[in-house]
Parts: C-alpha cells; structure tokens; sequence
C-alpha cells in the first residue's frame, strides 16, 4: 500500500498541492463561479474533459488546473504591485508567460482535474506516442521554450536579501525587525502574504486541505478494496500474456526512467497495458470504487465542502477583479 500511495502521489496526487503555482488563462478568459458549474457534474463527470482526464466528484469542491491558474496569475501581478511599491523593477509580462507555460505542461500531463495519470496510461494515444512518459517530460509542453527572464518567478529578477524579505515579510537573518526598504516599511506578512489576502477572505489561497486529504485517502482506500485488487489481478495475467510480468500498475510505470528517451519496448509495453485496462476493466472498477468512498466523504463532510466550494468561488471573483483591466 505504501509503495502504491507513493506512486500516486507521483502520476497525480501531488499535483493537487502543485496546481496553484501555475497559471493557464488570458486575459479574456478568466474562469467564473458559472463556468466552474458547467464543467462539473454532480455524479463526477466533466462536459470538458478529455476521453483520459478521469472526474471525480471531489473534483466538485476543489479548483482545475484552469482556475488553480488564474489565482496564480492574479496573485503574481498582484506580488508585483506590491514589489513596485518597494522600488523593485517587475517585468509582469515575464511572469505571466512563466505562469501560463507551466499551466500548459500541468494540462498536457494531468489534465484538468489532475486525474490523467491518477491509474497509469489510460490512452491509447498517449501511449502510442509518449509511452509511460509524461508530455512535459518529452517536449517540455506547448509552445516555444522560455527564455532564463520568463523563468524568473515575479519577474523582479535575481533574488536578494531586501527582495526576499519583502516577498515574505520575514526578518533578514540576524534581526527581530522589519526594517524599512527604500523607505517603506516592510509589511508583516510581506507582498506574498499582502497578495494572498486580496484574493482570499482567510488569506489562505489555492487547494483547501480538506479536498487534498479526500483525493488521497480515496486512493489509499481504493488500493486494497477487493474489487479494485480483483481487477488488477486479471490486469496482471493479461499483461502476463502478452509477454509482461508484472503485478500492478506501478510496476509498469517504474519500468521506465522518465529521464531517458521514449523507445519502442516502452511504447510497445504501454499499449499492452492501455489494452489489458480496456479488456478488465480495470479503470472503470478503479474509479467506481474511488466515486463510492468519495460520496461518502462528501455526505459526511456537506457543510465544510460547501464552504470550500463558495470560497474557491468567491476566491475566483477577486482574482477576476484583479485582473480587469490588466494587460497580460
């Protein structure tokens, strides 16, 4: 079981805590409370994801890789405001191009609701050209490669003492002060924090701890219910069969180091295990079993999740406000 958790966290899980650091939106398309609505159905299914982006109803009450963008796009313009305000030069167009960039690479390698990866290659396409690898690892994602300046986060430059105690608000090394930088005094929760507050009530932004918690300990649950050991269990001899000795997915997928070049056995072994999961039944039995658990949780946990809901809504609203207006 652990084993397993720890290739979940690998293929998707992770991405949860990863998906406010990137961004993924124009200025024109800012994502609403009423969009979020559209996306998302009730009983886990999604009327925008791809055939392999997998929807879970806990999906319902957390944010896309979408919207997860446009607060991380909102919250950067927003930490270069503030920059400004101290003296700093930001260059806000380098930042958006970071943001948006990684938002391409986290859609292209997890989809939009993080999901793409959650039970392994589920696609046939994606396994006839990237094998067990992620997209991102293989062309580095959509669009032309961006310069060292678009990689720089804020797009302030270099990082320094001052920067860094602006940013963060917190002492430089040696004091039990804020001092004044360029003769503005440094605010306690620094540019970040200051940020984080005009886009959240609480000042706490992004993923609520709750909905993460939910998608993990679904996962983990999942792994050892006996419909789902069933299923792999067939998937295994399937796969025996066409010359694959291997127990569980993750085994297939570790075959492989994503450091090296895609190569046929791996492509040829992924589209043995794309069919083994069509032919069993697998994913479906999978994600059957994860829908169940999470009503469950959802049910016993109705208000706090609401709660959540409205907050990524309302969350979603400042970000919109922010941006009004900006150029990108």
């Amino acid at each position: 079981m652990e084993r397993a958790s720890a290739w979940a966290r690998t293929v998707g899980l992770s991405v949860v805590a990863g998906l406010f650091l990137v961004a993924g939106c124009s200025a024109d398309e800012k994502p609403t409370a009423n969009d979020r609505d559209g996306q998302r159905q009730g009983d886990g299914t999604s009327a925008s994801a791809s055939a392999d982006d997998l929807v879970l109803p806990i999906d319902a009450y957390g944010l896309t890789t979408e919207e997860a963008g446009a607060l991380a796009r909102a919250r950067e313009l927003l930490v270069g405001d503030c920059l400004r305000e101290y003296g700093f030069t930001v260059d806000s167009a380098a930042a958006v191009a970071r943001s948006e960039r990684s938002a391409r690479l986290m859609i292209d390698s997890f989809g939009l609701h993080g999901n793409k990866r959650r039970y392994g290659v589920v696609s046939m396409e994606v396994a006839n050209k990237y094998g067990y690898h992620l997209p991102a690892k293989v062309e580095g994602g959509a669009g032309a490669p961006i310069t060292k300046k678009d990689a720089d986060i804020y797009g302030s430059g270099p990082m320094t003492p001052a920067k860094e105690m602006v940013l963060s608000g917190r002492p430089a090394a040696g004091s039990t002060s804020l001092p004044e930088v360029n003769g503005k005094r440094v605010p306690p929760t620094g540019c970040i924090g200051k940020a984080d507050s005009q886009i959240a009530k609480t000042g706490s932004t992004g993923q609520a701890d709750l909905v993460a918690r939910i998608r993990a300990e679904s996962f983990d649950s999942s792994v050892v219910d006996p419909a789902v050991t069933k299923a792999i269990g067939t998937w295994s001899e399937c796969m025996k069969v066409k010359g694959y000795d291997v127990k569980r997915p993750e085994d297939a997928t570790g075959a492989f180091k994503d450091t090296a070049p895609v190569t046929a056995r791996e492509i040829a072994m992924a589209q043995a295990d794309v069919t083994c999961k069509q032919s069993t039944g697998l994913v479906e039995a999978w994600r059957n079993v994860e829908i169940e658990y999470q009503k469950r949780k959802i049910e016993s946990h109705a208000a706090e999740l609401q709660a959540i809901k409205d907050s990524n809504a309302d969350q979603l609203r400042r970000a919109s406000e922010a941006l009004a207006g900006r150029a990108s």
